[in-house]
């Protein structure tokens, strides 16, 4: 009897469980539309390639630290594809829009390049302390052919957060991708300008 008396009990936990509502996914994305016009154009083809970064920038979590030490993401908030890519794929498309360069290819092609650029992302957080977001990335513009480092610029930015969760973060990174396809648009118009 009181073996059946448990497995009610269960049984009823259980269903209860599974008609709870449950809170769907925040799922952001990154996009910026807007166009830097380049008096300069270069006839050379450019390649970017796949940013290097901590093994949790691959992921697809919306990270923030509480402090120093403590670094969690967002439980019901996400990007809808890794950030390190979205970063990348920014980069591209606004490069091609600028008209810098003959030709922008992403890491996939085949396409024989005449420049690369490679990047590394030194950070990027929300700081709920400071409701902020820090985003640090490194470039490098290298010659294909001859494998020489052209030039190379670090962009560092620290953006106020709109409010401290997920959707506060997201629109200070889309404020930070902004600055930062537009900054290196610029600086890669000045390395070759000088190249």
């Amino acid at each position: 009897m009181s073996k059946i008396l448990i497995f009610l009990v269960v049984l009823f936990l259980l269903v209860g469980c599974s008609t709870k509502d449950i809170k769907p996914f925040d799922i952001y994305t990154l996009s910026d539309s807007s166009k830097v016009d380049q008096s300069l154009h270069i006839e050379k083809v450019l390649k970017i390639t796949k940013i290097k970064s901590s093994a949790y920038m691959y992921s697809d979590k919306i990270w923030y630290k509480e402090s120093s030490v403590k670094i969690d993401s967002y439980f019901y908030s996400k990007w809808n594809s890794p950030f390190t890519v979205m970063i990348e794929q920014n980069l591209l498309n606004s490069i091609s829009r600028s008209g810098l360069f003959k030709s922008t290819y992403a890491r996939y092609s085949k396409v024989r390049s005449d420049l690369t650029l490679e990047s590394e992302m030194i950070e990027a957080v929300q700081d709920v302390q400071k409701g902020t977001v820090k985003f640090g990335i490194r470039v490098y513009l290298v010659n294909q052919k001859s494998s020489n480092l052209i030039s190379s610029k670090e962009f560092i930015y620290e953006e106020k957060c709109s409010s401290i969760d997920a959707k506060g973060a997201v629109k200070a990174y889309e404020n930070i991708t902004k600055k930062l396809n537009k900054d290196v648009i610029l600086w890669l118009s000045k390395s070759m300008k000088k190249d």
